[in-house]
């Protein structure tokens, strides 16, 4: 289709529509071409479409200047096409753009930039309008940042950081200049929350190049320890007992009592033990 000696005024939308095939027209307001003009087909450029609001009316439903999106028509002979242009409503609230940049923006308090440094944003707000709190995410040359009323998210050079506003975190990225014998450690990942559960077939803790130590249950580590604890308890009572006996003789008494002993002395220990296992806190092995 030839656009040669074709005409071009700029006018406001009224109404959009798709026809029967799924083509978007447009129709134009009735000034300057025609006192009544007909729907045309609308035309964007290669890889971008975009259908604009209504126009804002008055009490008598004529459109309200400046309260729509403004369009270029074109007419060759008997046939309009149209190109949109630019809605002011939204526009108006837009961050101002620097020179070079450009943006693509939506009618509910959403654009992408592309600023004229590399970096493109991306931004919206919890309810879809400038009113809102800010729903952003970032990529610039020097990392991603993701910023949202839940939380904060970055990577970058100085790692990846994932905060929530719960306070729950999780932070890995690479380390240098540890004393020996760590100097050869270069990265590190850490964990913060109230509660950390780890789900997994096997864990274990060790190197990759060296020999993992497998993860006991605490919980079943727990019970294990206050079985032999009780067991250890019972048989200390039961030697004291026999330590105490006039039916055994002076050393076997003696022994009997050293053994009361080195048992209340394990279960004491298994004590303090336990005391580092909580009884929340699992770990599958």
């Amino acid at each position: 289709m030839a656009f040669v000696g074709m005409r071009f005024e700029l006018g406001s939308c009224v109404m959009t529509e798709f026809d029967e095939d799924g083509f978007l027209k447009a129709q134009p307001e009735g000034l300057g071409l025609d006192a009544r003009v007909a729907s045309s087909y609308a035309h964007h450029p290669y890889g971008f479409i975009s259908r604009p609001l209504d126009p804002g009316v008055d009490a008598d439903g004529k459109a309200i200047q400046g309260q729509g999106c403004t369009i270029l028509i074109g007419k060759i002979g008997d046939e309009r096409h149209i190109w949109f242009c630019g809605d002011p409503r939204p526009i108006e609230l837009l961050p101002v753009i620097g020179k070079g940049e450009s943006m693509m923006y939506g009618p509910a308090a959403n654009f992408a930039r592309c600023k004229a440094d590399g970096t493109v944003t991306m931004f919206t707000t919890t309810d879809g309008t400038y009113d809102g709190q800010s729903v952003y995410c970032e990529v610039a040359p020097d990392g991603v940042t993701a910023l949202t009323p839940w939380g904060k998210l970055q990577l970058g050079a100085n790692g990846f950081h994932v905060l929530h506003a719960s306070g729950a975190r999780m932070d890995l990225g690479a380390i240098a200049g540890l004393p020996a014998p760590l100097d050869s450690l270069g990265s590190y990942v850490k964990l913060a929350a109230d509660i950390v559960q780890i789900e997994a077939a096997a864990l274990s803790l060790g190197s990759a190049s060296g020999l993992p130590d497998p993860l006991a249950k605490a919980t079943a580590t727990l019970a294990g320890f206050s079985a032999i604890a009780t067991a250890f308890t019972a048989e200390a009572s039961a030697f004291t007992a026999l330590a105490g006996s006039p039916a055994l003789s002076a050393p076997i008494q003696t022994a009997c009592g050293a053994a009361a002993t080195a048992l209340g002395a394990a279960v004491s220990a298994l004590g303090a033990l336990t005391t580092t296992l909580p009884a929340s806190s699992t770990a599958a092995s």
